[in-house]
């Protein structure tokens, strides 16, 4: 067995040590602090480590990661009624119209003995469309976290029971509304493996805000270069409203992505 001071040009021991230990022969070890491995092995054995020190011992690649949060939600409101006023004889069959402010058709015709009759068709299509990306600077190897958002205050109402009667307080609370990721990413060749935790937080409302939270927390591996899928979440819902001469129809869909990419900067 020999003792070997190996001096680092480019990583620390720590990110070396664990690398090493399943190349050292049997009795073998190594330990090192800040820029030095110290190996205890034959010759033989250090020289290759040596050689695999001078490929792994290079500058630490910088890398730029981005992540695009997106939401698309898409509404379809459908209504039809029949409405008007027809007499024979003593009988009388009326019915109100549908009122909306909603693009739409009507058609209607009356006779000459005053019978009205209408028919009504409304359609309303909306599409909200909501994109949030956060990008980060990083060394591969390394740990990088990116957070934004704001303080909304939400009004409190606590109430106390007392000698003298109830006491109504009201307070306000701040409650922050952060978006952004946590990634840790790793490098092989053009290969890129990344433990990542998106998260995205929407505020809907001022006067009574609501929450809408949105997290992920994987890993997943892809082409340096390319957007990685890392999750997804598609949701519908579709509501019907039947009455004798009219009905209506809600469909709505949400669609949400999270894509992550990782560029290297030269």
């Amino acid at each position: 067995m020999s003792l070997e001071v190996i001096p680092l040009t480019n990583r620390t021991a720590d990110q070396l040590i664990d690398v090493i230990k399943p190349l050292l022969v049997p009795g073998g070890s190594v330990s090192g602090m800040n820029n030095k491995l110290i190996i205890k092995s034959t010759r033989i054995n250090i020289t290759e480590i040596k050689q695999l020190l001078n490929t792994l011992d290079k500058p630490l690649r910088r890398l730029l990661i981005t992540v695009n949060q997106g939401q698309n939600i898409n509404t379809i409101d459908l209504s039809q009624s029949v409405s008007g006023r027809v007499t024979s004889g003593d009988v009388s069959i009326s019915n109100r119209s549908m009122t909306s402010h909603n693009q739409g058709v009507v058609i209607s015709s009356t006779d000459s003995d005053g019978n009205r009759i209408s028919y009504q068709a409304e359609h309303r299509e909306t599409r909200t469309d909501n994109n949030h990306s956060f990008s980060v600077q990083t060394l591969e190897g390394q740990p990088a976290l990116i957070q934004s958002g704001l303080s909304v205050p939400v009004q409190n109402q606590n109430t106390v029971f007392t000698r003298n009667g109830v006491i109504v307080r009201d307070s306000v609370e701040y409650v922050n509304a952060t978006s952004g990721f946590y990634v840790l990413p790793r490098i092989n060749g053009n290969q890129v493996t990344l433990m990542v935790a998106p998260n995205l937080t929407s505020v809907i409302g001022q006067v009574s805000p609501s929450f809408v939270v949105q997290n992920v927390q994987t890993t997943v591996s892809g082409l340096i270069g390319e957007w990685i899928d890392i999750g997804g979440l598609d949701t519908s819902t579709r509501a019907n409203n039947r009455g004798i001469l009219s009905g209506s129809e809600n469909q709505q869909a949400d669609s949400r992505t999270i894509l992550i990419k990782v560029e290297e900067i030269r």
